[in-house]
Order: structure tokens, then C-alpha cells, then sequence
């Protein structure tokens, strides 16, 4: 019996933080997408993991990806969930879906992004051409974020 009830319980938390995540972002204005030239595969980057790739030229200036994501409390954040949020302020953080999360970083990133909190979306727009089968980039490195002075970690970047 208190373990249908403890299960009941956490079953309304979720439902009522899912409630709360609604509340929090508008429907969105645009679609969301991939472009279909994107694809992951191993980085260029020694011990960086997946990397995100095109497989065609891309114009400067051209949107490849608009995803949504999710707005975490600073105090939902944990493990590795860390190491994939973009920060929005002191006590939010955003996880993109799609592809959002795997671009590697940069000091001289290739695609910028754009996080619009009232729509819970994420864009990703090329800043300059890039060549088919280039690895894209973005950079981690933006206002006070100091994502990898906050890891001690040396920035190896291409």
C-alpha cells in the first residue's frame, strides 16, 4: 500500500512539473528542423566525441537548425547534463534537442546560435561558408560563461 502511494506521488511531481515546463514556453512561431546535409560522426577534435558535420556547402548566413529544448533551474542541473545546457542566466540553463547539444566548440566557431526562452527553441545559423564535410562549431565561451575555466579545463580548439 505505501508503495502505490509513494508511486502515486511521484507520478503527480512529474505531472505537475511537466505542467510547469508548459507554462513556461509558448508555442513556437517557426518549425523546427534539421537541415538533411547535417550528420554526426566522430570530431575532429581529439577526446571531443561526436561532432556535427555537413555534407554540402552552406552559404553564410543560412539556418541549419532550429530545435526545441527544455529550461532547467540551475538546481536541476547534475552530471552530465552539465556539459550539454546553454546557459540562459545565473539560474536557468537550456537543453536543446536535435542537434543542439553536440556541436563542439570553438574560438573561432563557424555557427552562431540564438536561444529564444519564450519559445523553449534554439537556432543555429552559419556565420560564414563552410565547405562540404567540414566539422561545425560554436562557441561555449559567451558573456560570463566561462565553461571551461569552470572545468579547468585548457582549450584545445581548431
Amino acid at each position: 500500500m505505501l508503495s502505490q502511494i509513494l508511486i502515486f506521488l511521484i507520478l503527480m511531481f512529474i505531472i505537475y512539473k511537466f505542467a510547469q515546463l508548459k507554462k513556461k514556453c509558448k508555442q513556437t512561431p517557426h518549425d523546427v528542423f534539421i537541415s538533411n546535409f547535417l550528420t554526426v560522426k566522430p570530431s575532429c577534435i581529439k577526446d571531443a566525441g561526436k561532432g556535427v558535420y555537413t555534407t554540402k556547402f552552406i552559404p553564410s548566413d543560412t539556418i541549419i537548425e532550429r530545435a526545441h529544448g527544455l529550461i532547467l533551474k540551475e538546481k536541476d542541473r547534475y552530471g552530465k547534463i552539465q556539459n550539454y545546457d546553454f546557459e540562459l542566466d545565473d539560474k536557468h540553463t537550456f537543453l536543446g534537442f536535435g542537434f543542439a547539444s553536440i556541436y563542439n566548440h570553438s574560438l573561432h566557431p563557424n555557427v552562431e546560435y540564438e536561444l529564444d526562452p519564450i519559445t523553449c527553441t534554439i537556432e543555429l545559423k552559419t556565420n560564414r561558408d563552410i565547405k562540404a564535410g567540414e566539422e561545425l562549431y560554436i562557441s561555449y565561451e559567451s558573456g560570463s560563461n566561462n565553461w571551461f575555466r569552470e572545468r579547468g579545463i585548457t582549450i584545445h580548439s581548431p
